[in-house]
């Protein structure tokens, strides 16, 4: 597999070869999803137009809207269903998933298994598992999949924009993370798996979900696997093999150092889906 040398060292709290640039405007995109009149006794059901959560099957493919989810820590919204937030950023609104997509989840969608492909001396294969994160992949493995899974459904799945993502991880706040702007170890070590947290675990990403949500209630905004954006020419977040600067929220990794393409699988890539009503 193509596994560009992006961030196999770190110098300090940095990769050394990342490059770490300002945010800039991107279109939105994301494809509408019709009225389904099926539901699931996973939280109180609400209508689409006004519901602040919506649950997506992946089993069966249906989808119900939430007034409330429950219990964020159940184990089914990392393997087998899908938990969406409501956002209203300038564009409009949108809901956008609170966990990155789990290896489940992922072969749930019809994907394969990428991280299986990677070299264990570089990822550890611990880091395989339903809970984890899907990982080393690429943006044509995302859009494929998903464009799969979409057809002949009254909804679609579909990837953030940079936009609709930063909106997300900032959470009404204005510091440089999800969480603030506190740097300290116990802070960080709350919200965010990065390489100044990692401490003496496996080098592998862990499963999503285990630490502290932002104040919009997502969870790995920050560190974990950098995340794909609509339209595939940027990812954000950082990683878990990243230092914490490159987890700032305004920070983006993209095609103008030219070691990224829409092929690329590298080790650190997943995305966090997303789905409009």
């Amino acid at each position: 597999m193509y596994l560009p040398p992006l961030t196999l060292r770190c110098i300090g709290s940095l990769s050394a070869l990342l490059l770490l640039s300002l945010i800039s405007a991107c279109g939105d995109y994301l494809p509408s999803i019709g009225d389904s009149d099926r539901s699931e006794d996973l939280g109180t059901v609400q209508a689409v137009a006004t519901a602040p959560w919506m649950s997506l099957d992946l089993a069966d493919g249906s989808y119900s809207a939430l007034a409330d989810p429950g219990n964020l820590a159940a184990t089914r919204w990392r393997e087998t269903h899908i938990l969406f937030r409501r956002i209203e950023p300038s564009s409009g609104p949108a809901y956008l998933a609170v966990f990155p997509i789990t290896q489940a989840q992922w072969l749930l969608l019809g994907g394969d298994s990428p991280w299986e492909d990677i070299d264990t001396a570089v990822v550890d294969s611990s880091g395989w598992g339903d809970r984890r994160p899907a990982y080393g992949l690429s943006w044509n493995d995302i859009t494929t999949t998903v464009q799969a899974w979409n057809q002949g459904r009254s909804f679609s799945l579909a990837v953030p924009s940079e936009q609709q993502w930063q909106f997300a991880a900032r959470a009404g706040g204005n510091g440089p993370w999800p969480w603030g702007d506190d740097r300290s170890r116990s802070t960080v070590r709350d919200h965010a798996l990065v390489w100044e947290t990692l401490d003496d675990a496996p080098p592998a990403p862990s499963p999503v979900g285990l630490r502290n949500p932002n104040a919009f209630d997502f969870h790995d905004m920050a560190g974990l696997v950098w995340e794909w954006c609509h339209p595939g020419d940027a990812l954000r977040g950082g990683s878990w093999r990243d230092g914490l600067w490159s987890s700032r929220i305004d920070n983006r990794l993209h095609f103008d150092n030219g070691r990224i393409e829409t092929h690329s699988d590298h080790a650190l890539f997943g995305v966090r889906l997303a789905l409009r009503p």
